[in-house]
């Protein structure tokens, strides 16, 4: 069994504030809304955590305006990419 180290305990803290800094941007809803026309979500702390930890099981992250992103699988938009 592998321990926790701190090193674990500060990167996951960083995530966090990090996270919650970027949903708290004036500019959030604005992304968020110009993703998901495109079939994305943001990614939830869990998922990014479990990517950056390398767990199994996550979802395809992708990277955009600064943040996470999800491809949501039932999307039914035109345009499938992030471009900005």
């Amino acid at each position: 069994m592998q321990g926790i180290s701190q090193y674990t305990i500060d990167e996951k803290a960083a995530r966090a504030k990090a996270h919650a800094d970027y949903i708290a941007h004036p500019n959030y809803p604005y992304a968020v809304s110009e993703a998901k026309s495109r079939g994305f979500r943001h990614a939830t702390l869990d998922e990014i955590n479990r990517s950056a930890e390398g767990k199994g099981n996550c979802s395809d992250l992708y990277s955009w305006k600064g943040g996470l992103w999800v491809k949501e699988p039932d999307a039914k938009s035109g345009d499938k990419t992030l471009k900005s």
